[in-house]
């Protein structure tokens, strides 16, 4: 809404009488004591307009209409006047749930800058007419910023307008109130996306962030299913939820969506998360709510909350966002205070704490590729890219971070975004590399454990760093028993996790002897298991991490070597 600019006029005198009442407030609603030594007048109410002059040390309150204005005493320093007029605005906003007042354009114009805020309200409380919340909001627009809210969101009973919200001691904008509907625990899936030629079996799943919905991931969808991955998916599904419930809580339901994917017979699932999403993807897995994803990419998450000082600034950029890109869906989309995602958001907040901290546990094993927008004001690059979470202790898959170009939603919503997004994807998740065990012969079966050894190639012209080696152990029958670390001197294994930082120039190998002791001393042929090995390389001229695999065999003494040279993710 555009300022109007001020004309002198002349105002109109309101007589009234001040009664002073001690210890009580005073019958019939128009004097009060609002304790404190702070008296309270209530003025006779008026239609549509109203002037009155304020009184040092004195709260005053004015009905205009179906509304009431308060200043509060410390308002002004010295006696000032103020004005309130309210219209009909030519068009009002067409947003969903949005119940505008009577007359809604309320203009507030005071002769000095006010010290402390003001307060509009209902003289009557509106009715909720079913499930859901009443929230009260005082907007404004402007063709620089389009539609803000000038009161304090935290406050959904009143509008409260902040004093810097007055330019030149005028505030003006639209008085309503929306029906907010609770957070909806009712989760889904949505097609977004075919590919006739991709692999029957593979799929992504995307993961919508704050204030979204799954369609806003739909051009993503359609450019990861076209693209010349190692193997193209065959289809995109959405996952619709509530973004307001609790991050706990969309992770568990995620995991219910993801088991009926699995369930129609799809046995390789990625997931695509922006912003929240990337919060509940880690929860989903970290948590162990779910196994089976192979790749997950987080992009611009909010691993560490919000930038935003506070949580009213948080709730305010969120509604804003909603007001100016999903005006229907108002009424299901605004933030309020009192929604567990504001509480769990927090940075530094418990939440946060307990999913950013590294336990004791198996780390997961899938690949995180996390990308931070340079120019993103919501979560910062950082917070897309941390590099102050140890997702290398999390995860015994790849773990890459990029910070590109970008703000925090034009790497998944818009064409150029995507192309640089999807470039980096597939350069990132390309790599040459080696691994190997010794031959057969000297793979052997001792007195108390097996020796053989593990040789880490690198087949290209830049050096690398070995980040760790870890061994995934399976019993001879198949039934997985757990990731142990291999330490680089001395070969031991542990349960816990072994940092290398162990140099590798181009063109080069380095042998590192490994021990396994038997379980408990149990003799040699009954210790047979199958092995997957797992090395982490850092390509310090990339700054990539990648992993290769080859399963090895420990049966009746001798080490049988498996697809000993393996190649992954290759670019195309």
């Amino acid at each position: 809404m555009k300022r109007r600019t001020l004309v002198a006029a002349a105002l109109v005198a309101v007589v009234f009488v001040v009664v002073f009442v001690s210890a009580c407030s005073g019958g019939g609603g128009n004097v009060g004591n609002g304790g404190g030594n702070v008296t309270i007048i209530t003025l006779p109410p008026q239609i549509t307009d109203a002037t009155f002059t304020t009184q040092t040390g004195t709260t005053m309150v004015q009905a205009v209409g179906d509304l009431k204005v308060t200043v509060p005493s410390e308002t002004f320093a010295a006696p000032a006047q103020v004005t309130i007029t309210r219209s009909q605005p030519a068009t009002l906003p067409q947003f969903g749930g949005f119940i505008p007042a009577q007359n809604a354009n309320v203009k507030i114009v005071t002769s000095a800058q006010p010290n402390a805020a003001i307060t509009i309200e209902s003289v009557v409380p509106a009715r909720t007419r079913g499930v859901g919340k009443i929230v009260w909001r005082y907007l404004a627009w402007t063709a620089s910023k389009g539609w803000q809210i000038l009161s304090d969101v935290t406050n959904d009973a009143k509008m409260v307008i902040n004093q810097n919200q007055f330019a030149i001691n005028v505030v003006d904008g639209i008085v309503g109130h929306f029906l907010v509907t609770p957070p909806e625990t009712t989760t889904g899936l949505k097609l977004m996306s075919i590919n006739p030629a991709g692999h029957p079996v593979k799929v992504l799943l995307t993961v919508h962030g704050f204030n979204n919905q799954a369609e806003d991931l739909q051009l993503a969808s359609d450019w990861f299913c076209t693209q010349r991955m190692e193997y193209q998916y065959s289809k995109a599904f959405g996952f619709q939820y509530d973004y307001r419930q609790s991050c706990a809580a969309s992770a568990q339901a995620l995991a219910t969506q993801l088991d009926s994917l699995t369930a129609q017979g799809y046995e390789r699932i990625d997931i695509l998360a922006h912003s929240l999403g990337v919060v509940i993807t880690r929860d989903l897995l970290e948590n162990r709510r779910s196994r089976g994803i192979d790749i997950a990419y987080l992009i611009n998450g909010a691993n560490h909350g919000s930038i935003f000082a506070t949580a009213a600034d948080f709730i305010r950029w969120l509604d804003e966002d909603v007001l100016n890109n999903h005006p229907a869906n108002a009424g299901s989309l605004m933030a309020t205070f009192s929604d567990p995602v504001i509480q769990d958001l927090l940075p530094g907040g418990g939440y946060l704490n307990r999913l950013n901290s590294v336990s004791g546990g198996q780390p997961i094993w899938t690949d995180y590729f996390l990308v931070g927008g340079d120019t993103d004001i919501v979560v910062g690059p950082e917070g897309g890219a941390p590099a102050d979470i140890q997702f290398e202790r999390k995860t015994a898959g790849i773990v890459n971070s990029r910070i590109l170009a970008g703000n925090h939603s034009s790497l998944v919503k818009t064409e150029a975004g995507l192309d640089l997004l999807l470039s980096n994807v597939i350069t990132t998740l390309g790599t040459w590399a080696m691994i190997e065990t010794s031959p057969e012969d000297q793979a052997k079966a001792g007195s108390n454990g097996w020796d053989y050894n593990l040789i880490i190639t690198n087949s290209g012209q830049y050096a690398v760093t070995v980040h760790n080696v870890m061994i995934e152990n399976y019993s001879f029958n198949g039934t997985w028993t757990g990731l142990r670390s291999v330490v680089s001197t001395g070969g031991q294994l542990v349960d816990g996790y072994a940092n290398w930082d162990l140099p590798l120039p181009g063109w080069s190998s380095q042998t590192i002897p490994v021990h396994e002791p038997f379980d408990n001393g149990v003799v040699a042929s009954r210790q047979a298991r199958t092995h997957l090995v797992v090395a982490r390389f850092i390509n310090e001229f990339h700054d990539q991490r990648t992993w290769v695999t080859f399963p090895l065999v420990l049966e009746n003494g001798l080490g049988r070597p498996m697809n000993p040279v393996t190649r992954i993710r290759s670019a195309p």
